[in-house]
Order: structure tokens, then C-alpha cells, then sequence
């Protein structure tokens, strides 16, 4: 009898343990959630039919209980990744369809927010097939509106 009320008490208290590191990384995730005015400029682009245009656009942030995230940028599919610690965050898209016929598209967003300003890297990877197609990169910046 005594046995299974010791295999309940270890069971217990390495549960509360492992519950413990989780509930802080929930506290220490900085909130970056909002919607964002954001510019862009072009940092590279090797696409010549393919490809978008972006100039200014509204992005949003949002943020799930704990370190989950989202960014959203029109014409763009939903980016899922982590915030870190520090505040800085990535998230990304799976490859998937693009609205150009034919060609597949992956998405990276990877930056951080300071003081009500976002600051981040987007990429936009395009493929035809299997075959890389073309990249195109901007650096965004903006503030909270």
C-alpha cells in the first residue's frame, strides 16, 4: 500500500517542477500584440515577373497566452512563431499557394518591438515546383497605432 501513495507523491511533485519553468517563461514573454503602421524598404530582390510590392502596410501582432504568437501583413498568409525573452520574436509560414498561378510561397517575419515600435525583417521566398524561384526581403519599421 505504501508503494503506490510513493509513486503518487514523486508523480506529484515532478509535475509541480515541471510546471514551474513554464508559468515563468508565461510572465517573462513581453507583450507585443497590436496593430503596427509599418514602412518598408526593399533590402533585396532577384525576382523580375514575380513578386509583390510593399511600401506601407497595416501589420498586426498578436499573442497567445504565453510565448505563441502571430503576424499578419495583407496579401501575405498568417506567420505563427515564438517571442523569446528578449523580445524578439520569429514566426513563419509553411509553403504553400501564392495568388500567382503556379508559383508557391514561404514567409518569414523575424524582429522585435521597443517602445511601441516595430522593427523586423520580412522575407518572401517564391518557388515553381520544386525549383526556388526568387527572393525578396524588407526591413519594416513602424509605430503602434
Amino acid at each position: 500500500m505504501r508503494q503506490p501513495r510513493l509513486v503518487l507523491a514523486v508523480l506529484a511533485l515532478a509535475l509541480a517542477v515541471g510546471a514551474g519553468p513554464s508559468s515563468a517563461q508565461d510572465k517573462d514573454a513581453p507583450k507585443l500584440a497590436g496593430k503596427y503602421t509599418a514602412k518598408f524598404s526593399s533590402v533585396a530582390n532577384n525576382c523580375s515577373a514575380t513578386g509583390m510590392s510593399l511600401s506601407t502596410a497595416s501589420v498586426e501582432v498578436s499573442q497567445e497566452k504565453g510565448r505563441n504568437m502571430s503576424v499578419t501583413i495583407p496579401s501575405v498568409p498568417i506567420m505563427t512563431g515564438l517571442v523569446s525573452r528578449g523580445g524578439k520574436f520569429r514566426a513563419v509560414t509553411k509553403r504553400g499557394k501564392t495568388a500567382i498561378e503556379g508559383v508557391d510561397g514561404k514567409f518569414s517575419a523575424a524582429g522585435r518591438v521597443e517602445k511601441g515600435v516595430i522593427h523586423f525583417l520580412f522575407i518572401a521566398e517564391y518557388f515553381r515546383g520544386e525549383k526556388p524561384l526568387c527572393t525578396q526581403s524588407w526591413n519594416a519599421t513602424g509605430p503602434r497605432q
